[in-house]
């Protein structure tokens, strides 16, 4: 019998008397889809946000376009129906004109409340997630706030004479963005990614993420115009809800916490002073104090402008501040143009909600193919450097920004999506190079930094 020594210095490799032999087709899929489905974290948050957004955006556009024209100047029926439908009467112009300038005036202090807590949350956010290790927790508090929001919305739809159109509008900004909106939950998500993430696949995550988020803003698109049509307000925003309601509770169940630090900063309560108060009640005081505690302000941006940091890492902060630059500048005519377009559109193109959807498909289509493309072909084939995808990202936005400028017919503003095929790289490219930049303890920091530029941006170019 052979010594164990024996066995352990054959070389098999050169013994040509054991075959190689292939993994089945089957079990090579199998093993692939296992990989895939095991690693999953945020994508499905995405995927639902990326649907749920387009609906609520047809169904509360059209909400406030007939509450304007039903309960603020109370026209008759035949005149609204006739204005929300886009029919091309010219007497009907005033009306419209009229309608339209009123939920214009409205959509600018909405988005100006709903973009005006957010920064504030992210002043203090990224550097308590950064000591506590707490990320899961910033994932969930936003879903609490569109859940709320839906809810609101849903009592404004079945009461819809009691409820003017301002109070829609307060419940559209105030609940979503008190509890942070869409930019807490990217900045929980994206940190989230990059922690458990090696340095060297951290675009390809992100990139998946976003490109998920544009494949389900696209199928949101697609359907949004038959969910409204057939399900009504009241239907739509209950369905919405739901799928709110099934994201947090997945964030709750099925993605784990990052290991917490040990060490928490601040003192804790002492047992005498809290021993009325419930360990619940507790945990939340302190959790509350920690998290808005002012040194978390100064934490934020502290590191960027170290005097004590090395020649190399002011260099690399010195990016990060580019890269937060850059993407105010180009995430903020994104956000002021698209919340006028529907408004605009059925100005200049007599387009009702149903043509106004369509195009939104398109373009959420066309995004899609891009980021997928950037993603798969660009990033993972070509290993293209994140800072050439930012440059083709931004050449594709110049292009399709012009063409929807001047434009004067229909299908001339429709190709402007397709000229925007790549634009969606950009953000892909700049949380990446930040990300890659960043230690794994000022992740959060940065990430808060960078949406907190983002924010300002809407805040800025939305009243414009």
């Amino acid at each position: 019998m052979a010594s164990t020594r024996k066995l352990t210095d054959l070389d098999l490799s050169k013994d040509k008397s054991v075959p190689f032999r292939r993994k089945p087709f089957t079990a090579m899929i199998l093993e692939n889809v296992q990989l895939v489905w095991t690693n999953i974290t945020v994508e499905p948050l995405a995927a639902a946000l990326g649907i749920c957004d387009r609906i609520n955006m047809l169904a509360i556009q059209h909400l406030n376009f007939e509450k304007a024209c039903r309960t603020s100047f109370q026209y008759g029926d035949e005149i609204c129906t006739a204005v929300i439908r886009g029919t091309n009467h010219s007497q009907y112009d005033l009306h419209k004109v009229n309608c339209q300038s009123l939920v214009t005036e409205m959509t600018a202090w909405v988005n100006f409340f709903l973009y005006l807590f957010p920064p504030f949350l992210l002043l203090f956010i990224g550097a308590y997630s950064d000591r506590t290790k707490r990320r899961k927790t910033f994932i969930l508090v936003p879903f609490i706030g569109y859940i709320a929001s839906t809810v609101g919305l849903i009592v404004s739809a079945v009461f819809f004479d009691a409820v003017p159109l301002v109070y829609t509008g307060l419940i559209e900004a105030l609940l979503p963005g008190m509890f942070g909106y869409w930019l807490v939950l990217y900045m929980a998500m994206f940190t989230y990614i990059s922690s458990i993430t090696m340095a060297e696949e951290r675009t390809f995550r992100i990139g998946l993420i976003s490109t998920t988020l544009s494949a389900f803003s696209m199928l949101g698109a697609a359907i949004t115009e038959y969910v409204v049509q057939y399900l009504g307000y009241v239907g739509s925003f209950s369905l919405t809800c739901f799928i709110y309601s099934s994201c947090f509770v997945y964030a709750l169940v099925y993605i784990p916490e990052i290991k917490r630090s040990e060490v928490l900063f601040g003192t804790q309560p002492k047992p005498e002073e809290t021993s009325a108060v419930s360990d619940y009640g507790r945990n939340f005081v302190v959790f509350l104090r920690e998290l808005f505690d002012f040194r978390n302000v100064r934490d934020t941006f502290v590191f960027l402008f170290r005097k004590d940091s090395s020649r190399d890492d002011r260099k690399k902060h010195g990016k990060i501040v580019l890269m937060m630059i850059n993407g105010l500048i180009m995430w903020g005519p994104c956000a002021g143009e698209f919340t006028v377009l529907y408004l605009y559109t059925r100005s200049a193109f007599h387009w009702n909600e149903y043509n106004n959807n369509s195009f939104n498909t398109i373009y959420y289509l066309t995004e899609f193919l891009g980021t997928f493309f950037s993603v798969a072909y660009f990033t993972k084939y070509l290993q293209v450097q994140d800072s050439l995808l930012g440059v083709i990202a931004v050449v594709s936005t110049l292009c399709g920004t012009l063409i929807f400028a001047f434009a004067n017919t229909s299908f001339i503003f429709c190709s402007g999506a397709l000229a925007s095929l790549f634009s969606n790289a950009s953000f892909v490219a700049m949380r990446s190079i930040i990300s890659k930049l960043t230690s794994a303890e000022e992740l959060g920091k940065v990430m808060s930094a960078f949406m907190l530029f983002e924010a300002m941006g809407p805040l800025l170019y939305n009243p414009m």
